[in-house]
Formats: C-alpha cells, sequence, structure tokens
C-alpha cells in the first residue's frame, strides 16, 4: 500500500522524493524500448501525449519522467484514455508533481489502495476518486 499523508502537510521537496522513490516514472529512452520505437519516434509520442493533456510529465534536470501506471502495455504503452479525464481534473488545482503525489498516495475513497494501483483496473473508481479530491462532498 502507499503512503496515507492527506491529512498533513507535505513540503514540495518531500514531494518531489517521495514520487522519484516511487519507481512509478520513466523516461523517453524507457518509453522507447517498453513500445519497441526509436528514441525519436518516443519523444515525438509522449510531446504529443503532453500538449494534448494524455499523459503529464516531470521535469528532473533535463529530462522528462512520465508515469509508468499511466501507460497500457496491451497498448503499445500509449496512455490508458482515463488518464487525459483524470488530468483534466486534477489540473485546476494541481500541477505534474502533485498529481504524481496524489497518484502514489492511499486513499480512503479507494479503500487503502492507491489510484496509480487502480487506474489499469478500475477507471471510474479513480476518476470519481479524482473528482472528490477536487470537489470533496459535492460529487459525494
Amino acid at each position: 500500500m502507499g503512503r496515507e499523508i492527506r491529512g498533513g502537510l507535505v513540503s514540495v521537496s518531500e514531494v518531489k522524493e517521495m514520487v522519484l522513490e516511487s519507481g512509478t516514472l520513466v523516461s523517453v529512452r524507457e518509453i522507447a524500448g517498453l513500445s519497441e520505437t526509436s528514441i525519436q519516434s518516443a519523444r515525438s509520442m509522449t510531446a504529443r501525449w503532453k500538449k494534448s493533456e494524455k499523459i503529464f510529465a516531470l521535469k528532473v534536470g533535463r529530462k522528462n519522467y512520465f508515469p509508468l501506471y499511466a501507460l497500457d502495455p496491451q497498448s503499445n504503452c500509449k496512455p490508458l484514455p482515463s488518464i487525459h479525464q483524470i488530468i483534466k481534473i486534477l489540473s485546476v488545482k494541481m500541477g505534474p508533481w502533485q498529481m504524481a503525489f496524489w497518484f502514489i498516495c492511499a486513499s480512503r475513497f479507494l479503500q487503502g489502495k492507491t489510484p496509480s494501483v487502480l487506474v489499469s483496473s478500475d477507471p471510474d473508481l479513480v476518476i470519481a476518486s479524482a473528482k472528490f479530491e477536487i470537489d470533496g462532498w459535492l460529487h459525494g
């Protein structure tokens, strides 16, 4: 299970550290390997995905990293369709690092599981959880 930290304050540096240590991020080079394409193709592909909000990226130094849980291994590692909806919901109040943190934190709404674990198997529940995260009881 992931960490449940919703109740307390966490610094930006702690968020980044926890996301980086989570083991959920992949580079463009790794996406190229997973999708069996060239690095240049993977770079173009991820740029298009980012621009159309099908995925979010985290800049670390000069490199972009992408959430592995957002990629569907059954469709040659294209982003899961639900990720676009979740980004639209969360981006109202969160940037990429906060979204990545949200995905790796356990949630009572998800019965102690993390959105990253459930997004491929129960995307509707994760979408509902994202709405609840932003609007609270209004979607309850």
